[in-house]
């Protein structure tokens, strides 16, 4: 299961860019016994050697943009840092509520960029009309309160932004995320030093060789879909995952 999960991971890391906390955050605690706050920094974990790779793979094929990247990259790092820290006084049913809310909103603003692939003038620099305090704070917080939510928007970010051409979006926001990965660990971390401890405790060695052994079979595949002109399907499964998703935990918030 965990291999299959590492896989999964890797793919959906290198071909659309979501880092992967929507699988993870949902299923961790299915197959571990780990409460709110513990799933979102283990899959934090997880989702930080996936990008890692994926950026390091990326940035040989020069696919990263580094200048956007790096604009945000300190006010990402303060985000998760206030997110995950915030996350810690929440209980765990209100962050799957925040997290349900904010997949259905990304997944119907995912629809409507579908609906508006034709249309010419669609594309809109965020990072020129938005100060990126704002981006990389607000992208921050979301994946530290409910450790899924920045890849999200910031795939919808890149998706919009006319300075980015489609086989970058997924390369840039695999940077963007290792970045996010790091403000949630300094918090976490910082304010819970048992959570090294606990990881180990509850996910075990060999499962997290697993993991790193799928995320790598799924990063190879990733990335071969990247270098191909698949930009409208990216988009397609984007909204197809969060809508689904969102509905998951929808589903288990009621009959739980």
């Amino acid at each position: 299961m965990i291999l299959f999960l590492g896989i999964a991971l890797g793919l959906v890391s290198s071909f659309l860019g979501i880092g992967g906390g929507v699988f993870l955050v949902p299923l961790l605690p299915k197959i571990y016994e780990l409460t709110a706050h513990e799933a979102v920094v283990f899959s934090l974990s997880f989702i930080f050697i996936s990008v890692l790779i994926n950026s390091i793979q990326y940035q040989l094929q020069k696919k990263i943009v580094w200048t956007i990247v790096l604009k945000m990259a300190p006010f990402i790092i303060a985000g998760g840092f206030l997110g995950s820290k915030v996350a810690s006084f929440v209980p765990g049913i209100y962050l799957r509520i925040f997290l349900a809310l904010f997949l259905l909103l990304m997944s119907l603003s995912f629809l409507k960029t579908i609906l508006s692939f034709n249309d010419k003038n669609k594309k809109i620099n965020f990072v020129a009309n938005l100060h990126p305090y704002f981006l990389g704070i607000f992208s921050g917080v979301l994946s530290g309160f409910a450790g899924v939510g920045s890849g999200v928007f910031l795939n919808w970010l890149v998706i919009n932004n006319e300075s980015i051409n489609p086989k970058e979006e997924a390369p840039t926001v695999n940077a963007m995320m290792i970045f996010v990965c790091l403000g949630v660990f300094i918090s976490a971390f910082v304010f819970d030093p048992s959570l090294a401890t606990k990881f180990i405790d509850k996910v075990g060695l060999q499962s997290f060789l697993l993991m790193i052994v799928g995320i790598i079979l799924g990063s190879n595949v990733g990335k071969k879909l990247n270098a191909k002109n698949l930009h409208k399907l990216r988009v397609i499964l984007l909204t197809l995952i969060t809508f689904s998703l969102a509905n998951l935990v929808f589903y288990e918030i009621l009959t739980s």
